[in-house]
C-alpha cells in the first residue's frame, strides 16, 4: 500500500458521505421505531425485520467508513457487501408488479428469509460444537429449538440467491423506471462481489521487468466509485424501507443530492491524478 497521507480533500469526502450515511441510518430507525407503535398487528414482524436492519446496517456504515479512511477501501467495499445484499432482499421482499404493498406476498418472501436466517443460525452453533465439543449439550438445545421452528415452516420455500432476486425483481416489476433501477442491483452486486472474494488478479499487484517480477505499490486513496459504491448501498437501503413503511421519498432524495458536490469534486480531484 502507498504510504503517502490521502489528501485533505479525499478526507473531506469520505467524511461527508460517512456522516450522511450515519446520519440517515439513524434517522431511519427512528421513524421505524415510531411509526411501528402505530402500526397494525399483521405488520409487526416486518417492522421488526426493518429495525434489525438498521440497527445492523449502523455497524457496517462505521466499519466501511472507517476502512476507507485508512486507506483499506478495498477492505471497505467487502464490509458494505453487507448493507447491498440487505437491501436487494429487501426490494425482493417488498417490491411487487404494480409497486404496492401486497400483504400476502410480502409475508411470503419474508417468510422464507426468516426460515433462511434460522437455517444460517442452526449452523453456526452445529460449527461452534465442532471446535467446542464442551458447549454441545447447551448448543443442543439451542438447535432443538430452531429445528421445531424450521420443522413449522417445512413447507416455506428456499430464499433464492442474490443473482435470482435481482432477476425476480425486474420480472415483477411493471415501471420500467424501476427495471431500468434493477439493472443497477445487478451491476452493484457484481462490483460488491468482486470486492468480497478472493481473487488471483496478479496483474493489479505484479509487473514484469526484464529478468524479475516485482511488487506494484496500489494507492490507499479509495477510487472514486468506491465512494459511490457505499453511497448508493445506503442509499438503495433507506429508501426500500422508507417506501415500505410509507415515508415520503422526496426528502430523503433530497438529502442525498447534498452528497452530489463531494463527490463530483473527488472525482475531478481523481481525474487530474491520473492524468499523464
Amino acid at each position: 500500500m502507498d504510504d503517502k497521507p490521502m489528501p485533505d480533500g479525499v478526507i473531506e469526502a469520505i467524511d461527508k458521505v460517512g456522516a450522511w450515511a450515519r446520519t440517515q441510518v439513524q434517522k431511519m430507525l427512528g421513524t421505524v421505531r415510531q411509526k411501528r407503535k402505530t402500526a397494525a398487528q399483521r405488520s409487526e414482524d416486518i417492522f421488526r425485520a426493518h429495525e434489525y436492519l438498521l440497527a445492523r446496517a449502523g455497524q457496517y456504515v462505521d466499519a466501511t467508513f472507517a476502512e476507507f479512511r485508512e486507506g483499506r477501501w478495498r477492505a471497505g467495499l467487502a464490509v458494505c457487501r453487507w448493507l447491498h445484499e440487505a437491501y436487494v432482499t429487501l426490494a425482493w421482499c417488498v417490491v411487487d408488479a404494480d409497486g404496492s404493498e401486497e400483504a400476502h406476498g410480502i409475508r411470503q418472501r419474508f417468510e422464507r428469509w426468516w426460515k433462511e436466517s434460522l437455517r444460517q443460525r442452526r449452523n453456526r452453533l452445529k460449527a461452534r460444537q465442532m471446535i467446542w465439543p464442551e458447549q454441545k449439550p447447551a448448543l443442543d438445545r439451542e438447535i432443538s429449538i430452531i429445528q421445531q421452528q424450521m420443522c413449522q415452516m417445512k413447507d416455506v420455500p428456499k430464499l433464492p440467491n442474490l443473482e435470482e432476486m435481482v432477476k425476480d425483481i425486474a420480472d415483477r416489476s411493471a415501471d420500467p423506471k424501476r427495471k431500468g433501477k434493477v439493472g443497477m442491483y445487478y451491476a452493484l452486486y457484481r462490483l460488491f462481489c468482486a470486492s468480497a472474494h478472493p481473487d488471483l488478479d496478479l496483474g493489479t499487484m505484479f509487473v514484469r521487468r526484464p529478468g524479475s517480477t516485482v511488487s506494484r505499490q496500489t494507492s490507499a486513496t479509495p477510487p472514486p466509485e468506491a465512494l459511490w459504491q457505499a453511497s448508493q448501498a445506503v442509499a438503495f437501503l433507506l429508501a426500500h424501507v422508507g417506501v415500505s413503511i410509507g415515508c415520503d421519498p422526496e426528502a430523503f432524495h433530497r438529502s442525498y443530492e447534498g452528497l452530489e458536490k463531494p463527490l463530483r469534486r473527488y472525482e475531478v480531484w481523481a481525474t487530474k491524478q491520473e492524468a499523464p
